[in-house]
């Protein structure tokens, strides 16, 4: 063998490469999707169980209480193989707590300014010269 050449391919390589490269050819099988609980009391961490039209789908990824909406929020995967986002959202959803379920409400959005409304106002704020900023904006001293 030459000096300086890797050398041969290992067999693990070849068998992986395919599998890698390959793309799914039946979409996805599942989708992440946000849960609000309508009761404000109980509190979500993550590993809840998420039952889909009284039937178990997975657990939560992660959760806690978001102040803004008054309630405990998380995330969790569903499936979907063969389903739209409109029949996704249109089943009932229900959070296992503690042995306990407890109604709650799925979205694809973002449940907090799903429209990015305070996002916008927030921009052009910065480049609003009525509000008293300077050219260069608030970021301008530090040469952004």
């Amino acid at each position: 063998m030459l000096s300086g050449s890797k050398g041969p391919k290992t067999r693990n390589a070849k068998i992986h490469r395919p599998a890698k490269t390959a793309k799914p050819q039946s979409g996805r099988s599942r989708r992440l999707l946000q849960f609000q609980l309508t009761d404000s009391a109980p509190l979500l961490y993550h590993n809840e169980v998420i039952l889909r039209d009284g039937k178990i789908e997975f657990c939560l990824t992660s959760g806690n209480y978001g102040h803004h909406l008054g309630a405990s929020i998380g995330l969790g995967y569903v499936s979907c193989t063969g389903e739209t986002a409109a029949d996704m959202l249109d089943s009932t959803y229900e959070i296992k707590i503690a042995g306990e379920r407890f109604p709650a409400i799925a979205s694809i959005k973002p449940l907090y300014d799903p429209k990015s409304k305070r996002v916008k106002v927030w921009e052009q704020s910065l480049l609003s010269p009525t509000l008293g900023m300077t050219a260069a904006g608030p970021l301008g001293a530090y040469g952004l």
